[in-house]
């Protein structure tokens, strides 16, 4: 939330407190929606860059926190959270711990829960008791993008960025690196 409100104060970027903070917008350097349909310049678009690494580095301060991203080429968004899901449920199972997993709405199937309806609880209740205010889950939500992108562009060579595996590196050293799924 401290990062949101430091954005809002940031006159280079004018990120309002209610805009949704796309990663992958912020790293292409197109930030927010604008009334406008004039070109960013060269200093706005560094200015929407940094506010990805600064997403980057909001995410690494997040406690009890080890950012993971998986992989696999030709694979739509739903697949891939649902195949992610079911490799955490995997790991939470063999070591016979609980795992809470807040994903956005619509990105995983409904047939997808019930097929895993005895290791998958949706329960209110308990989302309710993590999030007492809903306007929280945004931001998590949000959050959980941007290790995302940076495992993307750490995949993904481009001379005029630099080596994207510092990048990834130097904001979230504790990141496991992103993992080919199968």
């Amino acid at each position: 939330m401290s990062f949101r409100h430091g954005l809002h104060r940031d006159r280079s970027v004018s990120v309002l407190s209610a805009d949704r903070l796309d990663a992958s917008k912020l790293a292409a350097g197109s930030g927010r929606p604008r009334r406008t349909s004039r070109p960013l310049n060269r200093s706005e678009k560094r200015a929407y860059r940094n506010v990805f690494t600064q997403g980057l580095e909001a995410v690494a301060t997040m406690p009890c926190t080890t950012p993971s991203t998986v992989f696999r080429y030709d694979t739509s968004s739903a697949e891939m959270t649902e195949l992610y899901l079911a490799r955490l449920l995997d790991r939470h199972d063999r070591a016979g711990t609980p795992a809470v997993a807040v994903v956005s709405a619509g990105v995983v199937r409904r047939s997808w829960c019930m097929a895993h309806a005895s290791r998958v609880k949706e329960d209110p209740t308990l989302t309710a008791g993590l999030f007492p205010s809903p306007y929280l889950v945004g931001p998590l939500l949000e959050a959980a993008q941007f290790p995302g992108v940076g495992a993307f562009l750490h995949l993904r060579p481009n001379p005029d960025r630099g080596p994207a595996s510092e990048l990834l590196m130097t904001h979230l050293p504790q990141a496991a690196p992103p993992e080919l799924l199968r």
